[in-house]
């Protein structure tokens, strides 16, 4: 499989179906791409995939291209980034760009991994809205990947930022603990390694936030004891493992996050959970609504219920407005960044 216009070729063998893991956490998404599968362009066109990275949106993406051209190898499929999708456009020259057109137009399954990255370029985004018209109207396939939600994408024109919520939109949560193990288990016995239920307890609980994380912690634990003879035991796993530690989002609170925001700001959390509309006050208002979305993925009615009962629309502005102000204002940047870092490092094990 290659990227920049990137016409399916065969591929990693295991960005398949069968190396997909699925349970609560993803079997919308999983469930949904078999339906894409065996009918392509009827009930789920657009289908769009969204989650936080490391959660198998890009394994599942290729999944699909894969089991299409299994079942008819004459299948017409273009599987691209968002951001090789700008640069062809960016790169082809006048004569050229109406056969980049047609070629696009063509194809019978359009797939797009991260389309986030078409945000910068305007020109892109009226090409991309362009050829995703011409193929919804043929019945084509149309497969998108994102880190966000289509109303959360920044820097897009609301023409498509609608016109990618009109099909099914399924998100990938991140697997709990137990869903973890689950998926270690079954990695585990596909690499015929040997792991005690304490050990695999051990890495489940330190790589919380990625499933691709827990694969390379198999394949550095297994690199770390080579010796399959002798048993892993939890002290050679936390030395093979113990710089990797990641942060959790379990084990962040909501309230963590305004005590840690109130405290930079030299507020209080009350003034946070309030009314009052200051800009000292306002300002990290929205800041902590912005990181309680990015960290904790609540919904936004739910982070207004953590901040004194606030309407959604206060919490989906304060994410919108936080999110324009850090590209353009260095020092907010730097501010949010920090602030980030900090909840981020106090739950790493």
């Amino acid at each position: 499989m290659t990227t920049s216009l990137g016409v399916l070729s065969g591929g990693n063998s295991d960005y398949t179906m069968e190396f997909l893991e699925v349970g609560e956490w993803n079997k919308l998404a999983y469930f949904a791409a078999r339906e894409v599968v065996e009918n392509p362009g009827k009930r789920f066109s657009p289908f769009y995939l969204c989650g936080t990275s490391g959660l198998g949106k890009t394994h599942l993406a290729r999944a699909i291209c894969h089991s299409m051209r299994t079942r008819n190898s004459s299948t017409d499929i273009i599987y691209v980034s968002g951001r090789s999708f700008v640069e062809d456009f960016d790169k082809a020259r006048a004569c050229t760009v109406e056969a980049l057109r047609d070629r696009y137009r063509r194809c019978e399954v359009l797939v797009v991994d991260d389309v986030e990255g078409i945000a910068d370029s305007r020109q892109s985004q009226r090409e991309f809205l362009e050829i995703f018209s011409a193929l919804h109207d043929l019945g084509r396939q149309i497969v998108l990947t994102s880190a966000f939600f289509p109303a959360d994408l920044r820097g897009f024109d609301n023409q498509l930022t609608s016109r990618f919520g009109q099909g099914l939109v399924a998100d990938i949560k991140t697997p709990n603990i137990e869903a973890r193990m689950d998926i270690l288990r079954h990695k585990i016995k596909r690499r015929n390694m040997t792991l005690s239920e304490e050990v695999a307890r051990f890495v489940a609980s330190m790589f919380s936030g990625s499933v691709c994380a827990l694969e390379g912690a198999l394949l550095r634990l297994s690199a770390h004891c080579p010796n399959t003879d002798q048993p892993i035991t939890l002290s050679d796993a936390q030395q093979a493992l113990g710089g990797l530690a990641q942060w959790s989002k379990e084990q962040l609170s909501s309230q963590e996050i305004q005590q840690v925001v109130a405290d930079y700001y030299y507020i209080t959390v009350a003034d946070l959970r309030g009314s009052k509309r200051p800009s000292t006050i306002s300002t990290p208002r929205q800041i902590a609504m912005y990181l309680t979305r990015k960290l904790k993925g609540l919904s936004y009615q739910d982070i207004g219920q953590c901040f004194g009962g606030k309407h959604h629309t206060s919490v989906i502005t304060a994410w919108k407005r936080i999110s324009a102000r850090i590209l353009k204002d260095a020092n907010l940047s730097v501010q949010v960044t920090y602030l980030e870092s900090t909840l981020k490092n106090s739950t790493r094990r």
